[in-house]
């Protein structure tokens, strides 16, 4: 499957409503509200970050449904997408629009015991440890610092972010 490049590419992937705004607005990627930019993707389940998400800088904003009622006025440049799961959906279109991230290899500091199993198309980050029969999934990113303790299984295309620690 191809990444997808539009808001509406997204919704036809990952199901959800359009209530507000247009299909085309390009996405390029996910970001938390206060770091997102006019080509991202946010959420929010409740009124309180709704409220900030409506009126940040991004593009669009998944939210429960019914929620958007409540609100007025806001930033009418973003589109509003309901789903029931709102960070499941979040999450769903995070992997879809990382998912083309070549792979960077083993980097030559990460620690990788012998008995660790690494499947193809992986990226092991400066200093990143996988410890011994732990399992790293095809085209799964594994970035700097981070521990990925002994018999840990990690899925395809999964990210695991900088120092985070997983026994």
């Amino acid at each position: 499957m191809e990444r997808p490049q539009t808001l509406g590419e997204l919704i036809d992937i990952l199901g959800g409503k359009l209530t507000y705004g247009s299909s085309k607005i390009p996405i390029l990627a996910v970001s938390s509200l206060d770091k997102a930019d006019e080509t991202d993707l946010v959420f929010a389940e409740d009124a309180v970050s709704a409220a900030h998400a409506l009126n940040s800088c991004a593009a669009a904003i998944v939210l429960k449904p019914g929620l958007i009622q409540t609100y007025a006025p806001w930033n009418k440049s973003i589109a509003v997408i309901e789903a029931s799961s709102p960070r499941l959906w979040f999450a769903n279109a995070a992997n879809l629009l990382n998912r083309d991230q070549p792979s960077t290899g083993v980097h030559p500091t990460a620690f990788v015991a012998p008995y660790a199993v690494l499947a193809d198309d992986v990226s092991i980050g400066p200093g990143a440890v996988i410890d011994d029969s732990a399992c790293v999934g095809k085209g799964s990113r594994i970035d700097a610092g981070a521990v990925i303790g002994p018999y840990v299984k990690i899925g395809e295309h999964c990210h695991i972010y900088p120092r985070v620690t997983i026994y």
